[in-house]
């Protein structure tokens, strides 16, 4: 089954091991293309609760409700999704189609128009663009082209000699088509009016021909238009890709700036931490200098004392002395 696949399960494991991780738009695509558009809206939704400007994944979610018919549901995913970013070929493909579905023609065909500028001689859009343009403003229908007679179609002495025969053919025995309106010159021949006239299978060899080789451009032109198809897929694939991976730079920027930021912070907190204990330390010295100069002071007053007293001792004996 191919929502199976390893591609699927490796995203899954992805998607499971980290509910916040924008693998789910990759998840959620592959199981649109399986054709499992009921998972994929799960997962657009879970996922986008987690990042809800993630365009690629509106899209996709955008797509599985076209899928699933809920066409009001996509509209507004998509039409989200075309404010955000005009130029989004995808969300305008699925715009077109929703008012195709919902026979709007008209904003329809404007849709495919807009589309059609962005991704220039698609076969795909030309194709829609043509045929809406003939549903809105019919074109108006050509007169049918007037009778056309064998003669005016070969070179019946060419054919002649082609056949075998010498004599040119006699203007009263070229037989004339009966008048009837003509699409194109070779649709104008009955050719069973002439089933034994050896005319006639020269013509029908040369319609039969024709008709190969229209049905040998019709092939080339489906088959171009397949391997168009093929590379438009290609490169949306690879669009979406690029716009994870630039999500992708963008949140590890972000990250590395925040972290940048941490650091700043840790540092700048330290840096303050270190100023606050050289305050502390010069605080601290002020006051052991203060309480030094303060015992200072008082030995210097007691040993003042000490010498007056001594002083005034001897001073006495002095007098004593004297007496």
């Amino acid at each position: 089954m191919a929502a199976d696949s390893p591609r699927i399960l490796d995203l899954r494991r992805r998607v499971q091991a980290d509910p916040a991780s924008i693998a789910f738009a990759q998840l959620a695509e592959e199981y649109r293309r399986a054709g499992a558009a009921a998972e994929a809206i799960d997962i657009c939704h879970a996922g986008l609760a987690h990042h809800p400007g993630y365009l690629s994944a509106r899209v996709t979610l955008g797509r599985a409700l076209l899928e699933v018919g809920r066409l009001d549901e996509a509209a507004i995913e998509l039409t989200t999704v075309v404010q955000a970013a005009p130029a989004n070929l995808p969300a305008i493909r699925g715009l077109a189609e929703i008012h195709q579905q919902l026979g709007d023609m008209a904003q329809a065909l404007a849709h495919y128009q807009r589309a059609l500028q962005l991704a220039q001689f698609d076969p795909d859009l030309e194709d829609s663009v043509e045929r809406l343009s003939q549903v809105v403003a019919p074109a108006r229908v050509l007169a049918p082209p007037s009778p056309v007679k064998i003669e005016e179609l070969f070179d019946f002495d060419n054919l002649l000699k082609q056949i075998g025969e010498t004599a040119p053919l006699r203007a009263s025995s070229r037989p004339e088509v009966p008048p009837m309106v003509a699409v194109t010159p070779l649709d104008a021949v009955d050719l069973d009016q002439h089933s034994a006239d050896p005319f006639a299978e020269v013509e029908r060899d040369l319609r039969e021909r024709a008709e190969q080789r229209a049905a040998e451009e019709r092939a080339a032109r489906e088959q171009a238009e397949r391997q168009a198809a093929d590379e438009r897929a290609a490169r949306e694939r690879a669009a979406q890709q690029a716009a994870e991976e630039r999500a992708a730079l963008a949140r590890a920027a972000q990250q590395a700036a925040e972290e940048q930021a941490a650091r700043e912070r840790a540092e700048q907190q330290a840096a303050e931490q270190r100023a606050a204990l050289e305050r502390a330390e010069h605080r601290a010295a002020e006051e052991a200098a203060a309480r030094v100069a303060l015992a200072a002071r008082r030995q210097a007053a007691v040993l003042a004392d000490l010498n007056r007293w001594l002083e005034a001792i001897v001073a006495d004996r002095q007098s004593q002395d004297v007496a």
